[in-house]
Order: structure tokens, then C-alpha cells, then sequence
């Protein structure tokens, strides 16, 4: 809970894109490590995009999604952290896409508490070497 309280009090530093080459972003105005999600705001629907490449003030990203609308100046927001797809028994036989959404028509699941996750995670050797490394 003091974790969550934390995170709430934080205050929410924004960049902006300031150019877009290809399959990149150039984002100025946040920090962000190679590996972390940022999330760019162009309008209706926020897209994510990975942070590649570091600079002293810049980074470059790959966006995770459609760049349509995308422009310079749109608002960008870092995660902190990189992908992350929770798991557990109502994810076994389901069908996702590259970043862990539901892509085979069935029920929208449940993201699992960490502890159920870990739990889960427990069945099998490898995984529950890396659930007990937290």
C-alpha cells in the first residue's frame, strides 16, 4: 500500500515528440532507460512505444502500434518500467498478441494478483526461479 501511495504522489513528468523518421520517435523532456514503455498521446488512443536508444536529452523509440496522428509536440508520459504481461491459469489456452492483449474472441480475463500469479507461476521449475527472485 505505501508502494501505491508512493506512486500516486509522484508528480507526472511529460515530454514531447519532437520528430518521427521512419519506425522511430525522438522524445524530449522525460528519462527513461532502454527497455521502458513510454506512452504517447496523439489524441483518441494513447500509444505505447519502447525506448531504444538514450541520449543526453533525447530518446528514440519504437512505437507499438499504429503512429497515425502521431505529430511533434504530442504530450509523451514514461512508464517506468518495460512490458509486462501478467500471468495465470485464466491466460492458459488463450491466444495474444505481441504485447499480451486477447486476440482470440474469448472473454476479456481477469489480470491475477501478484501472489495468485506467483502461485501459478510455482508449477513449473524455471518460472518459479523467477517469481522467487522478486
Amino acid at each position: 500500500m505505501l508502494t501505491r501511495a508512493r506512486t500516486a504522489a509522484r508528480p507526472q513528468v511529460t515530454g514531447s515528440v519532437t520528430g518521427a523518421m521512419g519506425l522511430t520517435l525522438s522524445v524530449d523532456g522525460i528519462r527513461a532507460a532502454v527497455g521502458d514503455l513510454v506512452e504517447v498521446d496523439p489524441g483518441p488512443r494513447p500509444l505505447l512505444a519502447e525506448v531504444v536508444a538514450v541520449g543526453r536529452d533525447r530518446l528514440t523509440c519504437m512505437p507499438l502500434g499504429n503512429l497515425s496522428g502521431v505529430h511533434a509536440g504530442a504530450p509523451v508520459r514514461a512508464t517506468g518500467m518495460p512490458l509486462q504481461v501478467p500471468v495465470g491459469e485464466a491466460l492458459l489456452g488463450r491466444v495474444l498478441d505481441g504485447l499480451g492483449r486477447p486476440v482470440d474472441g474469448g472473454p476479456r480475463w481477469v489480470r491475477a494478483s501478484p501472489s495468485s500469479t506467483c502461485r501459478a507461476r510455482h508449477r513449473t521449475r524455471s518460472a518459479g526461479a523467477a517469481c522467487r527472485s522478486r
